[in-house]
């Protein structure tokens, strides 16, 4: 066990474990889940990769990462609460910033083992479909 430095406040680590264990990140004694282990793979906070690691396992990793995208950059795809919304918007935009984003979440996808083909992803957002 590593000793903290600046130890954080005991209700902070409190929170952090009960939400560790919400996600099913750590058990009850706080050891570290097959789950917590695939969500620590990624750079991402942990509610974040929850949602991406989760995804994948239902076939929607693609989307999963192209709304971790979304919900981490603002103002890409827009200015609107909704996230369907903000995705036909990103779609249509050909900026270097949406760009970089696209390869973002192909990273993203990639590295949970996304199985579904970004070219469906892209037919899918760019015919207006319905990404839920």
């Amino acid at each position: 066990v590593m000793k903290w430095r600046d130890p954080p406040p005991p209700v902070a680590v409190g929170e952090a474990r009960s939400r560790l264990q919400a996600l099913n990140a750590i058990d009850a004694d706080g050891r570290v889940t097959t789950h917590g282990e695939a969500i620590a793979r990624l750079p991402l906070p942990p509610a974040l990769a929850h949602m991406l690691v989760q995804a994948a396992a239902r076939g929607q990793g693609m989307l999963a990462a192209h709304v971790a995208v979304l919900l981490g950059e603002r103002g890409l795809g827009g200015g609107s609460d909704d996230l369907e919304a903000r995705l036909r918007g990103w779609a249509r935009d050909g900026s270097g910033r949406a760009q970089s984003a696209r390869r973002l979440a192909q990273r993203w996808a990639r590295a949970i083992g996304a199985r579904e083909s970004s070219m469906a992803f892209e037919a899918e957002r760019s015919s207006g479909g319905c990404f839920a």
